[in-house]
């Protein structure tokens, strides 16, 4: 027998990411909240940092004696919001500017994230950012063509340039090489 669970969740959101923001506080979706299991009220996060690699580590902790231990602010949507999940972020601004990561010029950038068993906590890369601005996307993909007026129908269309003259072609072995005593046949 199947135990089939009536899916109530229209209009959420289930993507686990991860958003540093210009103000230097990372957010935390509404996806990554509950992957994670991050919605207690007493949640802390350790961050950790691999250069080389640009991964960032985010280990969840209840424990706020830790050293470095950031608490994670969560946002429960009111009932008059149009927002219907609930949010998250912690500050990272010391943490940002410790190891160099670029922040304040910038737009949010948003980082898939996932749990790594390997070092238990969650990781995401700065070095793949999943939101590229749809503008800057276009930009590399079109080239600019300058615009030219539709021709009338009385217009004369422009020269076309002539081509650069050629060499004669090489002898090949069946062919004697030509003097300067041979007619060319060139129409005048």
């Amino acid at each position: 027998m199947l135990n089939l669970v009536p899916f109530t969740e229209v209009g959420s959101n289930f993507d686990a990411k991860f958003s540093v923001r210009p103000n230097g506080t990372v957010g935390v979706s509404s996806g990554a909240l509950k992957r994670f299991d991050l919605l207690k009220q007493d949640t802390h996060v350790l961050l950790f940092y691999d250069k080389d690699a640009q991964i960032v580590g985010v280990k969840p902790t209840t424990d706020d004696s830790i050293p470095g231990a950031i608490k994670l602010i969560v946002r429960q949507p009111k009932a008059n919001s149009q927002q219907k999940q609930p949010s998250g972020h912690f500050s990272a601004k010391a943490f940002l500017q410790f190891h160099d990561i670029p922040y304040k010029d910038k737009k949010t950038q948003s980082y898939d994230a996932e749990w790594s068993d390997q070092y238990d906590m969650i990781l995401f890369d700065l070095s793949k950012p999943r939101n590229v601005s749809r503008a800057s996307k276009k930009a590399e993909q079109v080239t600019p063509v300058a615009e030219t007026p539709p021709a009338s129908p009385h217009s004369v269309p422009p020269p076309t340039p002539n081509p650069a003259p050629q060499a004669p072609p090489s002898p090949t072995p069946s062919q004697p090489p030509m003097s300067q005593d041979d007619d060319l046949d060139v129409p005048f």
